[in-house]
């Protein structure tokens, strides 16, 4: 089958290369080769995107440098609890897209999500992980992560995202789990514009 699509992502710390410098590298061979341009040439490459970043204007700035280069064809989402940092993150990154030229059919969108539980909140306490953001009410109870990831994938569902689960998923009782809590959020999506519609479903 081969590699459909890879994920570019520069990591902590300081590169001598990023991913926004592969990127420009990719379009630039595009460019001065028979290579078709644009992200349906080969491997779809795609790039990660925090909405929730402490300094988002300058992740702004990189995920414009990134989509202006033309081969971008995804964007994931980081990690979160801010739900109005995440729309208003969806919303500039849309706007952004529509200003570089990118259409909404060029550019798939995937979001990561957690099935919270008092383990997995414990150990994020612990050993957060670098560049995700939890806030203390999110971390301190489940019945309030609950909450927030519910808001989350409506988010998700409203802007077409297609959920990434990141949590560990060992048995049938986890799939389970899940598929009722986004099966829950599809419910109440349908319920509120009277059309039913379903929820990607995408486990990780």
């Amino acid at each position: 089958m081969g590699i459909e699509k890879a994920l570019l992502v520069t990591g902590s710390g300081q590169r001598k290369i990023d991913s926004l410098a592969v990127l420009q590298e990719v379009a630039r061979r595009q460019r001065t080769s028979a290579a078709a341009p644009g992200p349906s040439g080969g491997v779809a490459l795609h790039v990660a995107y925090s909405p929730y970043a402490q300094d988002l204007a300058a992740e702004l700035l990189r995920l414009r440098a990134k989509l202006r280069t033309g081969v971008v064809g995804g964007v994931w989402l980081q990690l979160g609890s801010d739900v109005a940092a995440l729309r208003r993150g969806l919303a500039e990154l849309k706007r952004i897209a529509h200003e570089e030229g990118v259409g909404a059919e060029q550019l798939e969108l995937y979001g990561s999500v957690l099935m919270p539980s008092k383990q997995l909140l414990a150990r994020f306490r612990f050993r957060p992980w670098v560049g995700v953001y939890f806030s203390d009410g999110y971390l301190t109870d489940v019945g309030t992560a609950m909450a927030i990831t519910r808001e989350v994938l409506q988010v998700y569902a409203a802007h077409g995202v297609t959920p990434l689960w990141e949590s560990r998923i060992d048995k049938a009782a986890d799939v389970a789990a899940i598929q009722a809590l986004m099966d829950e959020v599809a419910s109440a999506d349908g319920a509120a514009d009277g059309t039913g519609s379903d929820v990607k479903r995408q486990k990780r």
